[in-house]
């Protein structure tokens, strides 16, 4: 064997590696993926508010039911919904007299709360007693429902006159989770009575309905928010 045979058969030690080449030119961008699938409309709460009616409206003397305001509400499928009303009774009294005068809500002429006041005054006078009131309520229905205010003298003594002021219902519809789906689209519209409404996806523009506000529930009386 020739010594040039044998240094041919021994291998080397690795070198080290050797510095990092320069970054490449970036590539062609690739085409555009296919579109994804819609995903669910979205659970947008909605307003719904009768303008301020100012009064007065007569109130009968006594044991009779009058209707001071109506909202008419869209709904569809199962909604939670918030009920908020004001307003006042103002009474003309003669001295040593006696009231109790109660407002009703209800739904399609269903109660679902009372809210009552009551007044002995041995003077002579006009007294006015601002009332408010809060309802929530789960509700599984479709189409409108009415909400309704209605007022009532039930008893009194030497009250000469009754009549309401400043009235107003608002409802904020939460629609449920069985609304979340494409199929529901867009908000429901329906026919409003007397009622202004605003969502959630449009603020702050409103869409206005117009038609007089003076034209109306079993529910557990723990579902009363005061």
């Amino acid at each position: 064997m020739l010594i040039d045979d044998i240094e041919a058969d021994i291998v080397s030690a690795t070198g080290a590696n050797g510095a990092t080449g320069a970054t490449g030119a970036t590539g062609a961008t690739g085409a555009t993926g296919a579109t994804g699938a819609t995903g669910p409309t979205a659970n947008v709460p909605e307003l719904y508010f009768t303008p301020t009616v100012p009064g007065p409206i007569s109130l009968a003397l006594f044991g009779t039911e009058i209707i001071l305001a109506t909202l008419a509400v869209p709904v569809q499928g199962t909604q939670d919904l918030k009920i908020d009303h004001q307003e006042a009774i103002e009474i003309i009294t003669t001295a040593n007299s006696n009231f109790v005068g109660s407002i009703r809500l209800s739904r399609n002429g269903i109660l679902l709360n009372t809210r009552t006041v009551s007044r002995a005054q041995a003077n002579a006078g006009t007294q006015r007693f601002p009332i408010s009131g809060t309802y929530a309520e789960t509700l599984t229905a479709t189409g409108t429902v009415n909400y309704q205010l209605r007022a009532i003298v039930t008893t009194g003594s030497n009250v000469t006159s009754a009549n309401s002021f400043n009235i107003i219902i608002n409802v904020i519809n939460f629609p449920g989770k069985d609304l979340m789906s494409t199929s529901r689209g867009a908000p429901i519209r329906g026919t409003l009575l007397g009622a202004q409404k605003r969502t959630a996806d449009s603020p702050p523009s409103y869409e206005r309905y117009h038609s007089p506000v003076i034209a109306i529930p079993s529910i557990p009386s723990n579902n009363a928010l005061f």
